[in-house]
């Protein structure tokens, strides 16, 4: 992971290692913050309608809408923890060299999937802001929404990336070894 060691060599108090620890940090401050959002729009929204007989429409649509931002933003942080799941069976079958060179592949592979994401999510949803679509109850661009999706994906990529550099490290380190010492 990133957090355990840093691409640019800097070390514990480098500066990559401080942007990265504020922005992994304000991250986990607007997804708690969203999650009181979305949790005190859908309570409002429950004791409005069965105690005043009134529904405030549009509070289930940003609810859903906050939700898609929660999840996204809730798999970096998943990702920074190593907590996503993960095919490392066979890396602990082989023996390390082996194993950790599947790490590499598997680390390769998980950024092209990023990428994919990172294109798609861009296309789509500037293809939404510029067809002018709105949510039906509360009037929002649902550009606004999906923008999401690219602004995760370089996040998770910038993440991705830094696992990456990791595991070739440890990765060399092993070629290093000696066969037995493994």
């Amino acid at each position: 992971m990133v957090a355990e060691t840093t691409p640019d060599g800097a070390g514990k108090g480098g500066s990559f290692q401080r942007v990265y620890g504020r922005v992994k940090k304000i991250n986990e401050l607007f997804v708690n913050t969203l999650m009181v959002c979305m949790v005190g729009l859908v309570f409002a929204n429950v004791i409005s309608r069965y105690f005043l007989n009134f529904s405030i429409a549009w509070s289930s649509e940003i609810a859903r809408y906050i939700f898609i931002w929660l999840v996204f933003l809730g798999s970096i942080l998943a990702f920074q923890s190593g907590e996503h799941l993960g095919f490392d069976l066979l890396p602990k079958v082989f023996r390390p060299k082996i194993g950790r060179s599947l790490t590499v592949i598997t680390d390769l592979l998980v950024l092209l999937a990023i990428y994919i994401l990172l294109v798609g999510g861009w296309q789509y949803s500037i293809g939404s802001l510029n067809g002018g679509w709105n949510s039906p109850a509360a009037g929002i661009p649902l550009g606004i929404v999906q923008i999401m999706l690219p602004i995760c994906s370089v996040m998770l990529f910038a993440e991705g990336i830094g696992k990456l550099v990791t595991d070739i490290r440890s990765l060399v380190a092993a070629f290093h070894t000696p066969e037995g010492v493994d």
